[in-house]
């Protein structure tokens, strides 16, 4: 089994914002629509966009795959902010 290999950082989101009809309220509403990654970071950032997200990642890479390997995960950030999140990833070789 390979070592693992601790990387921390964070991560900037900045969303795309939208509108949408709500036919029940018969008005427009904003929504976001996604978002993208537009800076990442060391040290948490002070300035941040209005509306962004800045979500610190915390991210254990087996000492092999820097040589061989692709990894891949989704990870979905729970409600709770005071949640810890475990991903398993998904490999594809190159």
């Amino acid at each position: 089994m390979s070592r693992q290999v601790p990387a921390e950082f964070f991560i900037e989101l900045e969303p795309k914002m939208g509108r949408r009809w709500d036919a029940g309220l018969r008005q427009w509403e904003d929504r976001v629509e996604s978002a993208r990654a537009v800076r990442t970071t060391k040290n948490k950032p002070d300035n941040v966009g209005q509306n962004n997200v800045v979500v610190k990642l915390k991210v254990y890479v087996p000492e092999h795959l820097f040589v061989s390997g692709v990894p891949e995960a989704i990870v979905i950030l729970p409600e709770d902010p005071a949640e810890t999140v475990t991903v398993q990833a998904q490999y594809e070789e190159d």
